[in-house]
């Protein structure tokens, strides 16, 4: 019930925020941060993708929840962005970039929650959902 609350006072907060990734990305106002792991590319991107669909999974009712991801295996790089879907209107909630880096990965992730959302936390393997 607790989590149901929480998505519908998001859901309204964000009825006016329909913005694709890259203006996610320019807005000065969100929340960014950059980290690097030992990691290999694609067993970040893994990590990332089995929380977000654990965690993203039935956090509103208010508007459907969709995440979107692509892996690129000859390059090893990815993009994993969790968004509301409104009739078409995408309200972007975060985006995490996923690149090969000397011994392993650097990422680099977007958050319309601020720190509150575990981008950095998923990809080095939990699986722990934000309380909020």
């Amino acid at each position: 019930m607790k989590r149901i609350a929480a998505a519908l006072v998001v859901g309204v907060a964000l009825s006016g925020c329909a913005a694709p990734v890259n203006k996610l990305r320019g807005d000065p106002s969100i929340h960014k941060e950059v980290a690097h792991l030992d990691a290999a590319p694609a067993t970040v991107y893994r990590n990332v993708v089995t929380a977000a669909r654990e965690c993203w999974n039935g956090m509103a009712f208010l508007y459907p929840l969709q995440i979107d991801k692509e892996f690129f295996p000859d390059t090893s790089e990815g993009e994993v962005t969790m968004y509301f879907n409104d009739l078409g209107d995408r309200f972007v909630q975060g985006d995490v970039q996923i690149k090969p880096a000397a011994a392993g990965t650097d990422i680099t992730y977007f958050s319309r929650r601020g720190s509150n959302f575990p981008f950095g936390d998923w990809a080095r393997g939990s699986k722990e959902c934000p309380s909020d």
